[in-house]
């Protein structure tokens, strides 16, 4: 087994959800999503995971720097390979109905 933990960046505890930065965000776990689910009384009738169809869902937005890569460069940031979190799905879709 090798020792890539020390590749891996921890910016937050998996269950601190927000709020976060000057526009609050926030980020929900599976738990919070499904749990408002459940508790509006939708019943659930296909959940996909998906990833992202681009390199530009990992540029930072909110950073006051231009981002200056290359359509080639971006397109190497969905290859898990050279970025291992894209190796899991950045989408959650839910389709339920009430």
């Amino acid at each position: 087994m090798g020792r890539d933990t020390e590749k891996i960046t921890v910016v937050k505890p998996y269950d601190s959800t927000g709020p976060f930065g000057e526009i609050p965000t926030y980020k929900w776990r599976i738990q919070d999503i499904m749990n408002a689910v459940i508790s509006s009384g939708l019943n659930i009738k296909h959940i996909e995971e998906m990833y992202a169809e681009d390199g530009t869902f990992w540029v930072d937005e909110s950073s006051d720097e231009r981002d200056t890569r290359s359509n080639e460069e971006l397109d190497k940031l969905c290859k898990w390979e050279i970025n291992p979190l894209a190796a899991i799905p950045q989408w959650l879709s839910i389709y339920a109905i009430k």
